[in-house]
């Protein structure tokens, strides 16, 4: 055997962070090289769930995520970041990265629990211990997955879940310095894509007293607001977000300007070669319907559809929510 061509041993690699209890714990899945190539994390996980052996899993204390970083061991920073407001374009981004040779990370829970709010009940540790730890065991997470192919360091691009927008605050706190993109899109089109297929932020309307925690909606009656109108409180708040916590690794895109070669700015942006190593490759991820793991449905653009679908009255509600934050950030496009 060529030992050069050796495949990498598996690797253990932090899958989710358990809270709500006294201890919080971390589970961890044994996963081979080559992983991640499905459009979000979960996917990913659930394919190793159905193998045959399925994959090792076992739970730790925080302690052994956190010693990730430790010694000899050096944190690896991801060589970008992409947030978004939903429902335009980032999962179709960050499968194209793929074929530029980036490691993407897209909506991984490990990542996404570190961006709840700070209760006692959920995380057992002080206000002030508890920001630390959370930097401390991003970090960590960031650190593992790059590691997940070899020792080298991966070319890892973090995308986070929507909601995670409103922690960019802490995102930037802890790589300040890397390429970060915030995708966005109409606010119209994104409320109209969630009345019609709901997602995770429109169906927490449901817990209002969730709601009212994680987007910041205190004193507001959640259970009388329409799902337009809490729809576009959301957008107005992750595009808020996105505007306080702007700096200049930050850039922005709107859903309306992606095609081929602004794939090839966004991967310029992060460093990534372009075009890459296989164009047929590319071709066909940009006909795929993104966020299907599968690969069998075709992509077809929908704005005009769903502009199409957009009573004057939901217009008027969408756009006295967010047309002035959504404004402010499309102004600030450019690659």
């Amino acid at each position: 055997m060529d030992m050069d061509n050796k495949p990498n041993p598996p690797r253990w690699l932090p899958v989710d962070i358990v809270l709500g209890r006294q201890r919080p714990a971390v589970n961890w899945m044994e996963m081979e090289s080559g992983g991640l190539s499905e459009p979000f994390f979960q996917q990913t996980i659930e394919k190793c769930r159905r193998c045959h052996p399925p994959a090792k899993e076992r739970e730790t204390g925080l302690e052994e995520l956190l010693a990730v970083v430790g010694g000899a061991q050096l944190p690896i920073a991801p060589i970008g970041l992409i947030c978004h407001i939903s429902r335009c374009g980032s999962t179709l981004i960050g499968n194209v990265l793929r074929t530029a040779g980036a490691l993407v990370l897209s909506e991984a829970r490990p990542v996404e629990r570190l961006f709840g709010p700070y209760t006692s009940t959920v995380w057992p540790f002080p206000l002030d211990s508890w920001k630390d730890i959370r930097k401390e065991l991003l970090t960590a997470v960031a650190t593992a997955f790059a590691r997940l192919d070899s020792d080298e360091p991966a070319n890892l691009v973090i995308k986070f879940s929507s909601p995670s927008l409103l922690g960019l605050e802490l995102i930037r706190s802890v790589w300040p310095t890397v390429p970060c993109l915030v995708v966005v899109r109409d606010p119209i089109e994104v409320v109209v894509s969630h009345l019609q297929d709901p997602g995770g932020w429109l169906r927490m309307k449901s817990d209002p007293l969730a709601a009212s925690e994680r987007f910041g909606f205190d004193g507001l009656n959640i259970r009388d607001m329409s799902s337009v109108e809490y729809s576009g409180r959301v957008v107005s708040r992750l595009c808020q977000s996105a505007l306080t916590n702007w700096h200049g690794a930050c850039r922005v895109l709107d859903y309306a300007a992606i095609d081929e070669a602004m794939m090839g700015k966004i991967a310029t942006f992060f460093g990534l070669p372009w075009p890459g190593p296989d164009r047929e490759e590319l071709a066909r991820v940009m006909r795929t319907y993104s966020k299907d793991a599968g690969r069998s449905r075709e992509f077809r653009r929908d704005e005009k559809r769903k502009q199409l679908l957009a009573s004057e009255s939901l217009r008027q509600d969408v756009e006295c929510w967010t047309q002035t934050p959504y404004q402010e950030l499309k102004s600030l496009q450019g690659l």
